[in-house]
C-alpha cells in the first residue's frame, strides 16, 4: 500500500518549517538578466529519513508570475550540476503564490543530500522569490544567470516544499517547535511548569505524548501528557507539565532535557527533532519586585489602541517585572466590563477619562493616573517600582480540572521582616489574552476588523479588593478555584495574576506591594505533573465531599503521609493536617 504525505524538507526539523507559510512582498530581485535561479540544500540528516521513498512533486511560493516567460523546476546533488529531474511550465501554467508541480519522473531519495530549486526567465526585472521565516545552512542559494551562487542569509529560507510518496513514511513523529519554562528561576520546593508547542510531522493523528524529563542531578522523569485536540499532519498544539525539583540548595544554570518518546503510544521515529535542552535556576527566597499595571479602557475610546500598543511594547521588554490588568471602564463601559471591579476601582482613583494607567496603585509626584506618550515612559516606570526588592514574596501556581472546567489558583511567599502592611489583602484575577473585540473604534472613529484585547478581566476573588491575607507566621499559602467558561474562552490564552496591597479604605492607602503571574499554557491537568489530582484523596478521579471524609479519616488514623498520598496536601506546606481539610473545602465549594 502507497502512502502519500507532503513532508516540509526546506528546514533542517531540528529548527522550524514554512508549514506552508511565505512571505507575500518580495525582496529579492534580479536585474538585467534574462534567467535567475534559487534552490536550498536538503542535507543528508534530512534526507536519510526517507530513504525508500520519492520526491513526485515540487511546491513553491511565487510572488509574481508576470515577467516570467518559463520556469523549470528542478533537484541536483550539486547546484551547478545536471538536472536528475526537472520539469518545465509556461507562464500559463503558473500562478501567484503556491504552486504545486508533479513531477513526471519522480526523483528516488538514496538518503544523501541535494540540491531542490527552479529557474526562471524574465522579460524584465520583478519580485519573483519568495522566502519564509527561518534560518539555516545554504537556505536560500541565487543565481544571477550562469554567474556563480550566492547564499543569502538574513532574508529567510526559500519557500519550497516537497511532496513525499511512498511505503517507507515516517508513521509517527512529534517535532517540539517551541519549549520553554514557566519562570527560568523557582523557589527551592515549589513546582517548575514546563510549556512547548508539539507539530505533527508525520502520517498518523495522535492526541496524547508520553514525554522524559531529565533535570541535572535528578532521576529521570516520565509524564504522560494529553492534549487538546488530534493533532493531524501540519496541525500544532500546546503541552505542558510540571515537577518540583528535588534539590536542597540554590543552584544556577541547571541543564533541563525535554524528549517526546511516543505520540498515543507508538514510539517517536525522529528523536532529533523531539528533543529540546532548557536552562533554569533555584533560588531560596524570591523578594523580587513586580509591579502591577492597571489599564483603563473602553471600545468607545478612540485614543485607547494607541495606548493599548504602547503597554504591550513596553511588556515586551519587562514581562519579567510587570503584571498587566485591563479594566473597562473610565470613559464607558462595553462588552468587558467586570460588575463589581472596573468602575470601583476607577471610582476610587477619580478616573473620569481613557486611557489612563495606574502603577501598583501609587501616587507618583502627586499623580496617580497616566497617560504615557510613548512607550518607554511605560517601561521607565517599571525599572522606578522595581528597581528594590519587595518585603513580601509573590509565588503563583494553578492546577486545571479540564473535565469540571475549574482553575485553581494558588499563591504563597514568605514575609520579609520589614513588611510593615497594617491591613494586607490578596485579590487574584483569571485574565484572558488575545480576545477578539467587539466594537472597538479608532481614532477616526471606525471599527477596527480584528482587534484583540489583552488583560481582559474573566474572573476574581472575593470582591474589587480580594480578601485578608493572613501573614502572622512570617509566610503565607492562598487558594482560589475559578470555573472558566470553555466554549468562549481560549485556555492557551488564560493567565492567573496576584498581588498583595494594603486595604486602607481610601486611594492614597492602597498600595500594591509585589505581585505575580502564572500563564495557563504551562499548566498540564495536575498540579505538578504527577499522575495525581489534587485533592482527589480516596483515588476515585473526582474531587467531592467523600475526599474531605477521606481526608479526615487519615488523619485522625495517623497515617497522613505527603509521600504516600500527595493529592491529600491540597494547600502545599508538605505536610498534612486540619489546614488541608480547610483547603480542600474552600475548594470544593468554590467550583
Amino acid at each position: 500500500m502507497r502512502v502519500l504525505q507532503t513532508f516540509l524538507l526546506i528546514l533542517h526539523l531540528l529548527l522550524d518549517s514554512t508549514d506552508g507559510q511565505a512571505n507575500a512582498e518580495g525582496t529579492i530581485v534580479f536585474n538585467d538578466v534574462d534567467q535567475a535561479s534559487a534552490c536550498v540544500y536538503l542535507d543528508d540528516s534530512t534526507m536519510s529519513r526517507f530513504v525508500g521513498n520519492q520526491v513526485v512533486a515540487i511546491d513553491y511560493y511565487i510572488i509574481s508570475k508576470l515577467s516570467i516567460s518559463s520556469l523549470t523546476v528542478w533537484v541536483r546533488a550539486t547546484p551547478d550540476g545536471e538536472n536528475l529531474v526537472e520539469k518545465t511550465l509556461a507562464k500559463s501554467d503558473l500562478a501567484k503564490g503556491w504552486n504545486k508541480t508533479t513531477l513526471d519522473t519522480p526523483f528516488a531519495i538514496d538518503g544523501k543530500g541535494c540540491y531542490v530549486g527552479y529557474t526562471f526567465t524574465q522579460s524584465r526585472s520583478a519580485y519573483v522569490v519568495a522566502t519564509a521565516e527561518g534560518s539555516r545552512a545554504q537556505g536560500l542559494l541565487l543565481q544571477e544567470g550562469d554567474g556563480e551562487w550566492s547564499e543569502t542569509t538574513g532574508s529567510g529560507v526559500l519557500a519550497l516544499e516537497c511532496e513525499v510518496m511512498g511505503s517507507n513514511l515516517t508513521q509517527f513523529d512529534g517535532r517540539i517547535d517551541d519549549m520553554s519554562v514557566m519562570s527560568t528561576s523557582i523557589k527551592l520546593g515549589q513546582p517548575l511548569a514546563v510549556n512547548g508547542v508539539v507539530t505533527n510531522v508525520a502520517c498518523q493523528p495522535f492526541s496524547s505524548l508520553n514525554v522524559t524529563c531529565v533535570s541535572a542531578g535528578m532521576a529521570p522523569m516520565t509524564f504522560n501528557v494529553p492534549l487538546d485536540q488530534t493533532v493531524s499532519y501540519r496541525e500544532s498544539c500546546n503541552f505542558g507539565f510540571s515537577f518540583t525539583p528535588d534539590y536542597d540548595v540554590a543552584a544556577e544554570d541547571i541543564a533541563l532535557t525535554v524528549t517526546i518518546n511516543t505520540e498515543d503510544g507508538n514510539e517517536d521515529q525522529y528523536k532529533a527533532n523531539s528533543t529540546c535542552d532548557l536552562i533554569y535556576s533555584t533560588y531560596e527566597h524570591d523578594f523580587t519586585k513586580r509591579m502591577v499595571i492597571e489599564e483603563f479602557t473602553s471600545e468607545k475610546c478612540v485614543y485607547c489602541p494607541n495606548a493599548a500598543g504602547r503597554l504591550s511594547q513596553a511588556l515586551q521588554e519587562r514581562d519579567d517585572r510587570a503584571v498587566a490588568i485591563c479594566h473597562h471602564s473610565g470613559f464607558s463601559s462595553d462588552d468587558f466590563t467586570v460588575d463589581g471591579i472596573d468602575w470601583t476601582i476607577a471610582s476610587m482613583f477619580g478616573l473620569d477619562g481613557n486611557p489612563q494607567f495606574l502603577y501598583d496603585r501609587m501616587s507618583f509626584d502627586g499623580t496617580y493616573l497616566f497617560n504615557p506618550s510613548d512607550y518607554q515612559e511605560i517601561v521607565d516606570a517599571i525599572d522606578y517600582v522595581t528597581a528594590t526588592d519587595a518585603d513580601i514574596e509573590v509565588n503563583v501556581f494553578a492546577s486545571v480540572d479540564k473535565a469540571a472546567h475549574t482553575i485553581t489558583a494558588m499563591v504563597k511567599g514568605d514575609v520579609g521582616e520589614n513588611f510593615a502592611a497594617s491591613n494586607p489583602y490578596i485579590t487574584v484575577y483569571l485574565l484572558e489574552n488575545e480576545v477578539p473585540a467587539v466594537s472597538q473604534k479608532n481614532q477616526y472613529g471606525d471599527i477596527i476588523d480584528g482587534y484583540l484585547h489583552e488583560h481582559i478581566i474573566r474572573a476574581y476573588n472575593n470582591d474589587a479588593w480580594g480578601e485578608a491575607l493572613d501573614i502572622s507566621n512570617g509566610s503565607y499559602s492562598y487558594t482560589y478555584t475559578f470555573t472558566y467558561d470553555a466554549d468562549n474562552w481560549d485556555y492557551n490564552n488564560l493567565y492567573v495574576a496576584a498581588f498583595v496591597s494594603q486595604n486602607g479604605g481610601n486611594r492614597a492607602d492602597m498600595q500594591v506591594y509585589n505581585a505575580n503571574k502564572v500563564e495557563m499554557k504551562y499548566i498540564g491537568t495536575y498540579y505538578d505533573g504527577s499522575d495525581y489530582l489534587l485533592g482527589d484523596v480516596n483515588g476515585d478521579g473526582t474531587v467531592d465531599i467523600s475526599d474531605v471524609t477521606a481526608l479526615i479519616d487519615m488523619i485522625l488514623s495517623d497515617s497522613a503521609s505527603v509521600d504516600d498520598c500527595p493529592a491529600a496536601d491540597v494547600n502545599g506546606d508538605k505536610t498534612i493536617d486540619i489546614s488541608d481539610v480547610t483547603a480542600l473545602i474552600d475548594m470544593i465549594l468554590s467550583k
